[in-house]
């Protein structure tokens, strides 16, 4: 009798350990599911540097990591540990939101030196195009092949990656590749960058559209990919200039005509898109809409000179909670 109960016992802790283990792998394969559910399989290098095998993953992972609403965005990176370049100026806004003092604003102004600064009483990013927020760390890099690339505010520096990883510190290390965002980005008769802003008492919203190439580079190759980013961003008034807070945000009527390329023709092609309007649900620190236009270009074969990625032509307009009942509206339109 007493085997039989002490049997019974064995067979019952058998059982629910191997319930609790099952339990487990179910736990396990629902956050693997969600760390999917993106459809992003990011890949990381040395210190949190978010990496792109090809072109392609670069073009996906952006038009995620745009797309979804900034919490959102934050809880994708708390997923992979990673702090992305916008997080850390989110970090650094509501920092200098709660500053009483001038000590303690040069202690926040310093802490954050890598993504803001200071400039005309309006805190201002070092990395000026918005888009590269999403894919750069805290410290301005991202990762294409076998290379590192970091950026400032005036231009990609392409690093060997295996050299970075062996010294930890670029000012070490002579690059192997720039391009300035001027050479990156020539104008022309077309701009690349068009931004309008309304103020409301101590409430101001900005609203910024820009057509620029992203670069990838690999190889010795340089591939060029052609983005229209708009972002709406509600900044707020307080003893030492402005800085960005969350407020309710809205886009609408947004179309536009670019400058950019077609490898049909291997020549320089006008593209036309229309928009659905944008807005937020709650308070959020931005809204932003994204897409990019035409396909890459790789320089070795195409006219990089030759091609603007400014606009042709761009309307649209938005709103926010604090700026009341009135809208900020960007239209442009090109005449020769």
């Amino acid at each position: 009798m007493k085997k039989l109960f002490f049997y019974s016992i064995l067979c019952s802790f058998v059982i629910l350990f191997s319930c609790e283990s099952e339990l487990d792998s179910i736990d396990q394969l629902e956050e693997s599911n969600m760390a999917d559910s993106y459809g992003l399989s990011p890949k990381f290098v040395e210190n949190g540097v978010l990496h792109f095998d090809t072109v392609e993953e670069l073009q996906s992972t952006l038009d995620v990591l745009t797309a979804l609403s900034p919490e959102e965005r934050r809880n994708w990176e708390e997923k992979y540990n990673f702090t992305s370049y916008l997080s850390e100026v989110e970090n650094a806004n509501e920092a200098l939101a709660n500053v009483k003092t001038e000590q303690e604003l040069q202690s926040v102004l310093n802490k954050y030196k890598n993504v803001i600064e200071l400039k005309d009483s309006i805190v201002t990013e070092i990395i000026p195009s918005f888009i590269y927020h999403f894919i750069c760390n805290a410290e301005g890099y991202y990762s294409t092949g076998d290379y590192i690339n970091k950026v400032d505010n005036e231009k990609n520096s392409f690093y060997k990656l295996e050299d970075f990883k062996n010294s930890k510190n670029l000012k070490s290390l002579e690059s192997v590749f720039d391009k300035s965002f001027y050479d990156l980005n020539k104008a022309g008769a077309f701009p690349t960058e068009l931004e309008e802003r309304k103020t409301y008492g101590k409430r101001r919203l900005v609203l910024k559209a820009s057509s620029k190439f992203i670069i990838y580079y690999n190889n010795g190759q340089e591939k060029y990919v052609n983005r229209v980013t708009i972002t709406a961003l509600g900044y707020k008034k307080t003893w030492f200039g402005w800085y960005r807070y969350k407020t309710q945000l809205e886009m609408r009527d947004i179309y536009y005509t670019v400058n950019s390329y077609n490898p049909e023709t291997n020549a320089p092609a006008t593209f036309t898109i229309n928009r659905p309007d944008k807005s937020t649900s709650n308070d959020s620190k931005y809204l932003s809409d994204s897409k990019d236009v035409g396909q890459g270009i790789q320089s070795s074969s195409s006219p990089l000179e030759n091609v603007s990625p400014g606009f042709f032509s761009l309307h649209v307009k938005a709103s926010s909670r604090g700026i009341g009942n009135n809208w900020v509206v960007i239209s442009h339109f090109h005449t020769m």
